[in-house]
């Protein structure tokens, strides 16, 4: 029985995989470059990357990650949609189960100024955060672009609401937090093969400065073909807001390969 399961779990990561490589023969696209350059036209874009592993032996499960970024330009506006999701079961017991999807739409209103709306919804049983949404408005700023790197800067609003885990009997505070949201978002083409994206953000409150989230993502990404490439991912994080049975200082790293339609 324990054969079989991996087998099938083998035979759906080649089939997947194989799929979207002959998906991705059907539209040309650049490498390793943001989306956001990579159309720089009137057009849409898609990447898609996945990652499947089953285990057998010593413990059973399977580790599933699923990820699909869209773009659309028209005109002086650029919308952007990323979307992802992992689920872990190990030993009879649902270790990772996270949700993550953000949306977020440019307008430019001069050379090297936007105005930008973004929106978010994300879960993640290991934070303890049941549902956590956020909406935001505010301009991004072109700081210096030589050749091939890139370096912006944006600050907003940002609305937020926080539903937490049924176990988090401490927090007796309002779900909902008045944010001021200011992002670094470095893009550095290294060669033809790699490249790197990176963004720090800074959150705190408004009306309480100490409760910050502080976040650190970047992108390391390495051509393989004319439209496959491996990425590493790592994710930073630091949360001043205290959570039972969780930590404020979080990092994750993860390595995927991405499609790009």
């Amino acid at each position: 029985m324990r054969r079989i399961v991996t087998s099938r779990v083998t035979c759906l990561n080649a089939l997947l995989t194989l799929l979207l490589v002959l998906l991705s023969r059907q539209v040309k696209a650049q490498m390793n470059v943001p989306l956001s350059q990579e159309i720089t036209g009137d057009g849409a874009g898609a990447h898609l990357s996945e990652s499947i592993s089953s285990f057998e032996g010593n413990t059973r499960g399977i580790m599933v990650g699923l990820g699909a970024v869209l773009g659309v330009r028209a005109g002086k506006q650029f919308s952007y949609m990323n979307a992802s999701a992992d689920y872990a079961h190990l030993a009879g017991e649902t270790l990772i189960a996270k949700a993550f999807a953000y949306a977020r739409t440019n307008y430019e209103l001069s050379r090297g100024l936007w105005s930008e709306v973004f929106g978010q919804m994300e879960s993640d049983r290991i934070r303890r955060i049941s549902l956590r949404e956020r909406v935001g408005a505010g301009p991004r700023i072109l700081l210096f672009q030589i050749e091939s790197t890139s370096l912006f800067f944006g600050t907003s609003y940002m609305l937020e609401y926080t539903r937490l885990s049924p176990d988090q009997t401490n927090v007796d505070e309002s779900p909902v937090a008045h944010r001021f949201s200011n992002y670094l978002s470095l893009n550095w083409k290294i060669g033809p093969t790699m490249a790197l994206s990176e963004t720090f953000y800074v959150q705190p409150r408004f009306d309480a400065p100490k409760d910050v989230h502080l976040l650190n993502t970047s992108s390391w990404q390495f051509k393989l073909t004319s439209h496959l490439s491996s990425h590493i991912d790592t994710m930073v994080r630091y949360d001043t807001r205290e959570i039972l049975q969780t930590k404020p200082f979080d990092v994750a790293v993860k390595n995927m390969l991405d499609f790009r339609l």
